[in-house]
């Protein structure tokens, strides 16, 4: 164990000792209901739990979803500037790659809620 002092705050670096100190700063500060205390605040309302649930799912998913949106409006920029005609060969195979995750988001969406 040592003390250092920077910027006018001390710091103890307790090193490989932690399970001993902690052990000795257990009995005098009561930490049993620190973490009662800490537990309890973590309850959640039913809808706070959905909606957690519901960002859970559809968070490793929104790479996937940007990226279709993104190819949507870049091909809908280079329709509108005359760039890509609408029949074309071009245009057709972005609009494929930019409506396959809109197929595929059933298949997305359920691998994800089951990890």
């Amino acid at each position: 164990m040592s003390l250092a002092k920077s910027g006018g705050q001390y710091q103890v670096v307790v090193g490989s000792d932690v399970p001993n100190v902690y052990r000795a700063l257990e009995g005098l500060l009561d930490l049993d209901e620190v973490s009662k205390e800490s537990s309890e605040k973590q309850d959640r309302t039913p809808l706070q739990s959905f909606l957690a649930l519901i960002s859970g799912i559809f968070t490793p998913i929104l790479p996937v979803i940007t990226a279709a949106g993104m190819t949507k409006a870049v091909l809908s920029l280079l329709v509108v500037f005359k760039v890509a005609a609408v029949d074309d060969v071009n245009d057709q195979v972005l609009n494929f790659i930019g409506d396959t995750e809109f197929y595929f988001s059933p298949v997305f969406l359920g691998a994800s809620a089951a990890r």
